[in-house]
């Protein structure tokens, strides 16, 4: 670790803060504890309190299956999932989904959430196929906010891809979060917009990211 951000560690839970460098990640450091690692380069009081968690679906909330078709073919949830959504609604958030779709509507989606038992979490889903515009173009976000009433500084967005859920999560004024957990896309991050405002491995460390914000907001 270089000199300038030696002595800038803070210590939280389980959790060490580095403040200073350009971006935020959260990144497990290992069994059995899986620490993790957050870069800052501003006091997190410069991000507003989520009102609403968004997320993709395919290697986000499910583990992705080329060519399958969802409601038809059954599909694993990724690990952490339920426990986390189970989270997410015991602190008041509201819950959707932005996907993008190649055939599946919104009703395959449902129909696969079903079956694992993790329909009922949603507040609202939405699917490229349905309305005919895709991740990252901004009017698929902009349905979503307006179905749930709320503003795009209150929401965060989760995705495994940048060019889509980064980047349109971005343009919007959104928290991103970069969710990623194989390698199945990998993907260089070259321009500022392809930034995400914090990365993750496991899906739980969404909690400890959004407890934090809200802990900062009352700093």
């Amino acid at each position: 670790m270089g000199k300038r951000l030696k002595n800038q560690l803070i210590r939280y839970r389980n959790v060490t803060w580095l403040v200073g460098v350009k971006f935020y990640s959260f990144l497990p450091l290992g069994e059995p504890k899986k620490l993790g690692v957050v870069i800052l380069d501003k006091e997190l009081g410069g991000i507003s309190v989520p009102k609403a968690v968004l997320f993709d679906l395919g290697d986000t909330l499910i583990v992705e299956q080329a060519g399958k078709h969802l409601g038809k073919t059954p599909f694993d949830a990724i690990p952490q999932t339920e426990e986390t959504l189970v989270a997410l609604k015991q602190k008041g958030l509201k819950v959707g989904i932005i996907a993008n779709t190649t055939i599946s509507r919104e009703k395959d989606v449902r129909k696969t959430l079903q079956q694992l038992g993790l329909e009922n979490y949603f507040d609202f889903i939405v699917t490229s196929v349905d309305v005919g515009c895709e991740k990252p173009d901004g009017r698929i976000f902009s349905l979503a906010l307006n179905a749930l009433g709320i503003k795009a500084s209150e929401a965060v967005m989760v995705g495994d891809r940048v060019a889509t859920d980064i980047v349109g999560g971005n343009r919007l004024g959104m928290t991103t979060i970069l969710f990623k957990w194989n390698q199945r896309y990998p993907e260089i991050v070259t321009e500022q917009e392809e930034q995400p405002t914090f990365r993750i491995r496991h899906l739980r460390e969404l909690l400890c990211v959004l407890d934090r914000i809200e802990r900062s907001s009352h700093q």
